[in-house]
């Protein structure tokens, strides 16, 4: 069961984290040695990992107490994309020291998530995007969009740049970003943005609140982990 999964997004704040968190979650409660990375970070504290940073819900997701260098090699404190944040901190992307960390990570557990930063086109460097750099592992990738109006032109946009890279897609599963009953647009946007695209849909996954008056082990232990979608990329996952 030796699998590694980019789980990217159509955009900024789409909710990759939460569904990379829950998926972790989950693998983990089947019973799956499962590891966790988020190699770029921007808007976090370059020296310590803090309770609520993207990478520190991973962890707490997996069941994991990894040191920061492993789980996200480079990071900045500007949150904006790495090729923007790098200059004002008068550093370069160190590219090569991600590649490395990467490679070195994914050999220490059975299955690995590798949660991406803001959308697919989000530019490392001045000449590389984020998809560029992933390119040369040949990941599969899941992509996580949100379930409301606009859905379908984000996910076909980011199939097809993924595509263009030459990265496979894996499926789709969709965010909800409002709680209540769906929309119409819900309802009908995501099939169709799934079949254009012809991959897999895993399904919705429900609004998850972000939670900033819990600790990050109650925000992890509130996670939706036995949603259907979820379970569906669990069995897909431990298939393999």
């Amino acid at each position: 069961m030796e699998n590694t999964l980019l789980i990217v997004g159509t955009d900024t704040g789409c909710g990759k984290t939460t569904v990379a968190a829950t998926l972790a979650r989950a693998l983990k409660k089947a019973g799956a040695d499962v590891g966790v990375m988020k190699p770029f970070a921007s808007g976090v504290d370059v020296a310590q990992m803090q309770p609520m940073d993207d990478a520190a819900i991973l962890q707490l997701a997996a069941g994991l107490e990894e040191p920061y260098d492993w789980v996200t090699p480079e990071r900045f404190q500007a949150p904006m994309a790495p090729a923007n944040a790098a200059p004002l901190e008068g550093r370069t992307v160190d590219l090569e020291k991600v590649r490395a960390a990467i490679r070195n990570y994914v050999g220490k557990h059975a299955v690995t998530l590798i949660e991406g930063i803001g959308g697919v086109a989000v530019p490392l460097t001045q000449s590389v995007l984020f998809s560029d750099f992933f390119r040369e592992f040949s990941f599969p990738a899941l992509v996580v969009a949100r379930s409301a109006l606009g859905t379908i032109n984000h996910t076909v946009l980011t199939v097809e740049h993924l595509r263009s890279r030459g990265i496979p897609v894996m499926g789709v599963i969709f965010n909800r970003i409002q709680q209540g009953p769906l929309d119409l647009a819900e309802e009908v946007g995501p099939p169709l943005a799934a079949r254009l695209c012809g991959i897999e849909n895993f399904g919705l996954f429900p609004f998850v609140n972000p939670g900033s008056h819990l600790t990050a082990q109650a925000w992890v232990d509130a996670l939706p982990i036995k949603c259907e979608a979820i379970q569906k990329l669990v069995e897909r996952i431990m298939r393999k």
